[in-house]
């Protein structure tokens, strides 16, 4: 049987982790370890978790709390303090089935070589319809069927599948600790979207397997960093990635059509980028224009500033729009460049 840690990063989350580490009591197959990275809370979460321990001494937590690192950060220490051999992400506000562990474990002879291994997820929360985030159709990836029920695909090298956009519910994912350390774990210069960078370099290192079965339960509210409005930050973060696996692409092992493809979508990426922020303001534009600058894509934003600046001046203005209520974010007509 393999050892399994499950990490919990966690950032002023007291009102809902206890939830979290309830439903990892509930397991089946409980981990032999849980890690709760505390990192930098200013509420009171640490002691939540202290108390939950108490309570529940028979399972093994480890609390560790360092200064606000951010995302990767949280996740970088858990991976280096764990001591399993697999580990199993759960964000703070997020719950597993009582199968999942067990049934992601049963997975791991098929495919001894697959480092990565995921389940399918569910979204609830605030205004959410709940149904899988996998199985909906909204994103399937392509592999290799290997067991019928419940259906278990392989991926091979599913980069490709993966650069439009993260489909993994990263608290559905058991990863080789030591594969993920010797990648050098996740990128801490992305507050947002280090999930996805993180197994984009996966995958093109290890096959993954997916078991197509919700066992994760993903909270939606509006403290998560993919809310709505962190979406102008969160297209920043997506540039700087896809410009550094590109920057990267020998060292990391991207062949001709992978490096061709990101760069493709970088470009997709930066005229969605400029696009939203030009509806959002001068400031958020400019924010926005400088971190492309920063890439090197000066050449384009001068190219492209006429059109964004007539943007810019139409979103601004007070006078009423013919289907779309006054204001940058109002319901209706969408600009010919918005996705």
């Amino acid at each position: 049987m393999a050892s399994i840690s499950a990490v919990i990063p966690a950032h002023n989350r007291e009102r809902l982790i206890t939830e979290t580490l309830d439903s990892i009591l509930q397991q089946k197959r409980l981990p032999e370890e849980v890690l709760v990275v505390d990192d930098g809370s200013t509420d009171g979460t640490a002691e939540v978790v202290r108390e939950w321990s108490r309570r529940h001494p028979n399972l093994s937590l480890v609390l560790v709390e360092q200064e606000n690192g951010g995302p990767s950060a949280a996740r970088n220490r858990g991976l280096m303090e764990a001591s399993g051999q697999w580990v199993a992400f759960l964000d703070a506000d997020d719950l597993w089935e009582p199968e999942l562990l067990a049934s992601l474990e049963a997975t791991l002879g098929t495919a001894p070589e697959a480092r990565i291994v995921f389940a399918d997820g569910i979204q609830f929360g605030e205004g959410q319809s709940e149904g899988p985030l996998i199985g909906s159709g909204r994103a399937i990836p392509v592999g290799t069927k290997v067991r019928e029920s419940p259906p278990l695909y392989r991926l091979d090298r599913p980069f490709r599948s993966l650069l439009p956009g993260n489909f993994l519910p990263m608290s559905a994912v058991l990863v080789d600790r030591s594969f993920a350390l010797g990648m050098g774990g996740f990128d801490e210069r992305f507050y947002m979207g280090q999930d996805r960078e993180f197994l984009l370099r996966a995958a093109l290192a290890s096959p993954f397997l997916f078991l197509a079965k919700p066992l994760a339960r993903t909270r939606m509210h509006s403290g998560n960093l993919t809310a709505a409005g962190n979406e102008t930050q969160r297209k920043v973060y997506v540039v700087q990635m896809l410009d550094g696996l590109l920057k990267n692409a020998g060292e990391i092992g991207l062949i001709e059509e992978e490096r061709q493809a990101t760069a493709a979508e970088l470009e997709k990426v930066a005229s969605r980028l400029l696009t939203r922020a030009s509806r959002q303001g001068t400031g958020t534009y400019l924010r926005a224009w400088r971190a492309l600058a920063g890439l090197g894509y000066r050449p384009r934003l001068w190219a492209g500033l006429p059109r964004d600046l007539g943007r810019i001046l139409r979103y601004s203005m007070p006078w009423p729009r013919r289907g779309k209520a006054a204001g940058p974010e109002g319901p209706g007509r969408k600009d010919p460049a918005t996705p």
